[in-house]
């Protein structure tokens, strides 16, 4: 059964649940917007590619409300001989999702209270480095290609898609394990809203990924990513290449109907659009003529 404790993130935000179960450890906080009364879901899901700690903004399967969490994996303590190094790194990664956590209260709060923590140093776009990035893909059990670019490819478990994952690291040295679904650049509105939507509701079903909109190429793409600030185990890198092809299988062709057919994408906001973003999206309407400008 699971445990939970509550944990203040120091931001005057509501206290978040620090909740045990199983093999995995999750940081949950329902999350206000005093400051950002007029956001959409595509907001959340830019904001996503930004937070530290793998912490996300989801909707929360049951009630449709969106909802805040980061995860955090203790599958491999029992092959740790030396414990406390094992409890360093778990309060470090905790650490992480809290910071995480922070980041996006405070985003909530107003555009003036957002400042994204920097996640460590450069890049290592060495070969050394590509060989440490494909020793932990090749420790985790997966299937791998290099690529140019200091990439990893890794061919996914899922049905009806043949997506694959990438494994590299991004400007700051964080680890990222991305798959790109869909180009986000020429949709109708309704179709782009509701596939934010369901990709919220597949990020608050998994644990250990989140869907976020890719913004740093030409372009634009809905992806789901999940992003390591501190070298992660074999086993994680194992648990997010599981969770990336459990959320490729549960989207690809989903994604590809919702952006595809604008009144499907309207049936399906009418169904599942939560409470909150039916309120952002009236108050969006009402003020078109001053459009906010959250970042």
């Amino acid at each position: 059964m699971a445990s939970a404790l509550e944990v203040r993130t120091g931001t005057g935000s509501p206290p978040a649940e620090l909740r045990a179960d199983g093999d995995w450890i999750t940081l949950r906080a329902r999350p206000d917007f005093p400051g950002r009364p007029r956001l959409g879901p595509l907001d959340l899901l830019r904001v996503n590619r930004r937070l530290a700690g793998g912490a996300k903004f989801a909707l929360d399967p049951e009630d449709g409300e969106v909802v805040l969490a980061a995860d955090a994996s203790i599958a491999d303590r029992a092959a740790r001989p030396d414990g406390d190094r094992f409890g360093s790194a778990l309060d470090l990664r905790i650490g992480r999702a809290r910071a995480g956590i922070e980041e996006a209260q405070a985003w909530a709060a107003g555009p003036s209270a957002f400042s994204p923590r920097s996640a460590g140093a450069a890049a290592d776009a060495s070969a050394a480095g590509l060989e440490d990035l494909a020793a932990l893909c090749a420790a985790s059990g997966w299937p791998f290609e290099e690529r140019e670019g200091g990439k990893l490819v890794v061919p996914l478990e899922a049905a009806g898609s043949g997506q694959p994952a990438e494994v590299a690291r991004d400007a700051r040295g964080s680890v990222r394990v991305t798959v790109r679904l869909s180009d986000a650049a020429e949709a109708a509105e309704p179709c782009l809203e509701a596939a934010g939507v369901f990709l919220l509701l597949v990020s608050g079903a998994l644990r250990f990924m989140r869907a976020a909109l890719a913004e740093d190429e030409p372009g634009r793409s809905f992806i789901l990513e999940n992003r390591f600030d501190d070298p992660p185990t074999p086993a994680e890198m194992a648990d997010a290449l599981t969770a990336s092809s459990l959320a490729l299988g549960m989207s690809s062709r989903e994604m590809q109907a919702l952006l595809e057919d604008e009144s499907l994408a309207r049936a399906y906001l009418a169904l599942r659009g939560s409470a909150f973003f039916r309120a952002s999206l009236a108050a969006r309407e009402h003020g078109k003529e001053n459009p906010h400008a959250d970042s």
